[in-house]
Parts: C-alpha cells; sequence; structure tokens
C-alpha cells in the first residue's frame, strides 16, 4: 500500500467520524430546541400567572383606596354636621341662660320669692353651709307634717348649691305628693316617711334617719 492510498484511507475514515457525530448533533440538537421551547413556554406560563394575581391585587388594592375615599368624605361630612350642631346646641345654651336670667329677673321684679322656684347657682353665690342648713330644716320640716314648708326649705337648699345630695329629687318628689294630699289620710305622711328613707335618704344625718323610722313605726 503507498503513501497516498493510506493517506487516503485516513481521510476517509475522519471523514465517517465527523458524519457519525453530526448525525448524533441533530437529535441533541432538536432535544435541545424542544427543552428550550418548553422552558419558555413553562416561564410564559407562570409570567401570564404572576401578572394576573399582581392584576388582581391591583384591582383590590384600587376598591380599597376608592372606599377610603368614600369613607372620607362621609367622615368630612358627618364632621360638618357635627360642628353645625354644636353651634346650634351653643347658640341654644346662650339663649337659654339669657332667657332664664331674663325670667329671674322678671320674678324678682314682681316681688316672686326663690323659694319657690329653682335657680342656677354660680361661684358667687354658691353655699354649701347654706344648702346643708335648708336640708336638715326640710326634714323637720316633714316631720312635723308641714309639706308646704318642707318644699320651700328644700328648694332654697337647691338654690344654694345646685346638685346639693337629694334636695332637688325630693323637691319635685313632695310637689308631686302634694297633689295627692287628702285630708284625713293617716297613711300619707308614713308614706312619705317610707319613700323618703328608701329612695331619697342619700346624705341624711344618721339622726334624722332614727327620726323617719319612728315614725314609720
Amino acid at each position: 500500500m503507498t503513501l497516498e492510498t493510506l493517506f487516503l484511507t485516513r481521510k476517509q475514515t475522519e471523514m465517517e467520524i465527523i458524519n457519525k457525530n453530526a448525525k448524533l448533533f441533530i437529535p441533541i440538537g432538536v432535544i435541545a430546541t424542544i427543552i428550550g421551547y418548553l422552558l419558555l413556554l413553562y416561564k410564559g406560563y407562570n409570567l401570564d400567572k404572576d401578572i394576573t394575581i399582581k392584576q388582581t391585587q391591583a384591582k383590590a388594592l384600587d376598591s380599597i383606596i376608592s372606599k377610603l375615599k368614600e369613607d372620607s368624605v362621609g367622615l368630612s361630612k358627618n364632621n360638618s354636621q357635627l360642628k353645625e350642631k354644636i353651634k346650634q346646641t351653643d347658640s341654644t345654651i346662650a339663649s337659654a341662660s339669657k332667657e332664664s336670667n331674663s325670667v329671674e329677673q322678671l320674678r324678682k321684679k314682681l316681688g316672686i320669692p326663690t323659694d319657690t322656684y329653682f335657680i342656677e347657682t354660680s361661684k358667687s353665690n354658691t353655699s354649701v353651709e347654706n344648702a346643708a342648713k335648708y336640708e336638715a330644716n326640710g326634714f323637720k320640716n316633714l316631720l312635723d307634717e308641714k309639706i308646704d314648708e318642707a318644699i320651700s326649705s328644700f328648694t332654697k337648699s337647691e338654690n344654694s348649691y345646685n346638685g346639693y345630695h337629694q334636695v332637688y329629687d325630693i323637691t319635685k318628689y313632695l310637689i308631686k305628693k302634694k297633689g295627692q294630699m287628702a285630708e284625713d289620710n293617716s297613711t300619707f305622711w308614713k308614706t312619705i316617711y317610707q319613700e323618703i328613707l328608701s329612695d331619697y335618704s342619700w346624705g341624711m344625718p344618721e339622726r334624722l334617719k332614727s327620726e323617719f323610722q319612728n315614725k314609720i313605726r
């Protein structure tokens, strides 16, 4: 075998190897292409899914923002209404206070005694001592079965110090009971004593409580 023949044989062998390798690369390339395509599809699917989720979240946020804006408008409206009501209330209080002062001045002008109606006390005309004194007088008047005098004393007590013990409630109670008063009603005063002790005795001295209890026996 000549050198030329050996060279040609070697060249032919190399070409066969190259052809075999080329045939092997074709299916590998196809498989790689398919795998790449599938990966792209998978990524595309996940991307679409993420986009859908983000869009849903965005819609939910838009809905929340819209609701908050509506609530803000409602709160602003309610705030305006409350301010207007407060303004009206302040105006009503000022008017009532002015009217009360005018009524009180008229009563004074007409000479109507203050122990027949309630007045609003202030720092300048408040006296706890007088309130206590008139309250005690009111209880003593009741023990003496003097309902008109008792009403007058309890009214003076309330007018000396608004809200002192239960003198305001006692006064209203006695005025109501006076309208039910009847001659020769032996149970009238016993009922008053019982109800005063059970419902209106807060702040009453223990000594007076004992006297009221004795009246019930």
